[in-house]
Order: structure tokens, then C-alpha cells, then sequence
């Protein structure tokens, strides 16, 4: 709760004080203009679970992950993907990063090895969002086709696949609390509460268009 971060289309990242909407001076790199910053557009944005390291994804399919009280990077994965990374998540222990991209191709990668992992194929447009499932075994992914996948990331494997709204494009999904379910975010106006097992738990809607 103590930083907000930016990814801009020139390639800068920073890191703001969100009381006042200024940029963070006590903050030594960017007190001296020395920003955290990426070859092309930033996509995506990811802390880690302790808040100390920052993950951005650019439009080239490159990976950088920073320090963010010092603005070094730490690791980076210059081709993490073979077009842009459209979303990223730390893993619980911060030892993993999970990506998604227009690849149509999920990645975990190894923050220690600087490799990947794992991918997940299955996908058959680019992907909007991806999450570890509440206990780490499965990833959870969306799509623009409307998808909504789920990953054993043991085997890597797709064991469940459904969609809540047709072919309506799947913008995010959102972890709620402990309870293994998740909201899905789509372009209606509708917001969907569901479980792994496909299941419309409940919907919620403004009521306008």
C-alpha cells in the first residue's frame, strides 16, 4: 500500500506518491532522474508479494524485474514472449513470474535460473490475464475469444475450460480473498463471480448499458 507504479508508452516506469500525485523524490534514483525504464511500451505491471520487486512487461516481449527502493534491475528475460506481454504475476514465494502474451502462450520463469520453465499452449488468441489459483498448483487465464482456462502447472496441462459470456472478450480476472473464486471482467456490463469448475457463482450489474 505504499507505492503506485506507471508503465508509460516511451518505456518509463515510476513510481508515485499517491496523496499528492507527485513522484517520488525520497526515492534516490528517481530524486535524479535515473528512472526505471524498458526498451518499448510497458503492458504490464507486477509487484511481489513482500513489495519489494517490481516486474514489467513490454510490447517487444520482454521481461525486466526491479528493485524498487533502488530502481536496479534485477533479472531480465528479453525475450520472455514473441510479441507483447500482456499480463504478469509474482508467485507466492517471489521465486516464479507467470506471463502471459499475444503469443497466445503462457510462461513460467525462474527469477534464480533466468529461464523458462514451463508453457502453457492452449490458447487460440492472445491472452489478457493470468493468476496462480488461492493454492499455487493451477494458473487461471483469460483470453480475448471470451475463455477463461484452467492450468495444472505440475503438468501443465489445461483441466477445465469455459466462458461466461460467449465470445465477449475476458479483460481480467480477480482472486477474491481465500474463497476460490474469482471475478471475471468482460466488456459488458456485467461482472461475473465464478469457481475453477466453471460455475457462475453470482453476477452483479449497474444496471446501465
Amino acid at each position: 500500500g505504499q507505492f503506485l507504479v506507471s508503465g508509460s508508452k516511451d518505456g518509463f516506469i515510476e513510481v508515485w506518491n499517491f496523496m499528492n500525485g507527485k513522484l517520488r523524490k525520497d526515492l534516490k534514483y528517481q530524486a535524479s532522474d535515473n528512472l526505471m525504464m524498458m526498451e518499448k511500451a510497458v503492458l504490464a505491471l507486477a509487484f511481489s508479494r513482500d513489495s519489494e520487486m517490481l516486474a514489467g512487461g513490454s510490447i517487444n516481449g520482454s521481461i525486466k524485474v526491479y528493485n524498487i527502493q533502488t530502481g536496479a534491475c534485477l533479472r531480465r528475460f528479453d525475450s520472455a514472449h514473441s510479441s507483447a506481454v500482456t499480463a504478469l504475476t509474482f508467485s507466492r514465494d517471489n521465486a516464479h513470474i507467470l506471463s502471459a502474451g499475444n503469443d497466445n502462450v503462457i510462461r513460467v520463469h525462474g527469477l534464480k535460473s533466468g529461464k523458462c520453465l514451463k508453457e502453457l499452449r492452449g490458447h487460440s488468441a492472445f491472452i489478457t490475464d493470468v493468476i496462480y489459483s488461492e493454492d499455487a498448483h493451477n494458473a487461471v487465464s483469460t483470453c480475448a475469444d471470451g475463455s477463461v482456462r484452467v492450468w495444472s502447472l505440475k503438468t501443465t496441462e489445461c483441466t477445465n475450460h469455459f466462458r461466461v459470456a460467449g465470445d465477449t472478450p475476458v479483460n481480467s480476472i480477480h482472486a477474491i480473498g481465500k474463497t476460490e473464486q474469482y471475478l471475471i471482467c468482460n466488456r459488458s456490463p456485467i461482472l461475473f463471480v465464478v469457481n475453477l469448475q466453471g460455475q457462475i457463482v453470482k453476477t452483479m450489474t449497474s444496471g446501465k448499458r
